[in-house]
């Protein structure tokens, strides 16, 4: 009996090694390689992986974020500010998608999406009141608790504007398009 604990425990952690099935979204172009998404999209280079992988807002928040964190003027509030500036260009595709998915849903379908994104609208805005009334406005986590919870936020809408922008890509034809050009 201990060895087959021992055996199941050994092939539990092996398995848990296994960096094959990380769903993880990462802005850092690098790491969206890994990704995982409903559909399998193996179509050249306009598949759905490498749009999303090359996007515009990723490569510019890249750029920007590897700049800022060099510069002498890095700041936690400068920090924070780069931050919110790409939570708002996400948010603006995320509204985006959300016009152009209502044109190619039916309108129950179209009910449904309303409900489910009511449902983590909620669920984003009340983690981010919990977070700062139990945490940042008492001085946990300093002010790099900040700084934290303004990524957390950012790749939290970010994730949900890549969900939806796959839905988009697959009721379109597979085509998609950023409202957010880059400079």
């Amino acid at each position: 009996m201990k060895k087959l604990i021992i055996i199941l425990f050994a092939i539990l952690l092996l398995s848990s090694c296994d960096d094959k099935h990380d769903t993880h979204l990462d802005s850092s172009s690098e790491n969206n390689e890994d990704s995982i998404y409903y559909g399998d999209y193996q179509m050249g280079p306009d598949d759905f992986n490498n749009i999303i992988k090359n996007n515009p807002i990723d490569r510019e928040y890249d750029i920007e974020s590897e700049k800022f964190q060099t510069s002498k003027e890095f700041s936690t509030f400068g920090w924070v500010q780069l931050e919110d500036k790409y939570y708002g260009i996400w948010k603006d595709e995320l509204n985006e998608i959300i016009k152009k998915l209502k044109m190619k849903l039916s309108d129950d379908e179209y009910k449904l999406l309303e409900a489910s994104q009511k449902g983590w609208e909620t669920y984003h805005l009340k983690e981010l009141e919990f977070m700062d009334q139990t945490f940042l406005s008492k001085g946990y986590f300093g002010t790099q608790g900040y700084v934290t919870n303004t990524i957390v936020k950012r790749e939290r809408i970010r994730q949900r504007t890549i969900q939806l922008m796959e839905y988009y890509f697959e009721l379109n034809d597979y085509q998609l398009d950023f409202l957010y050009k880059g400079k």
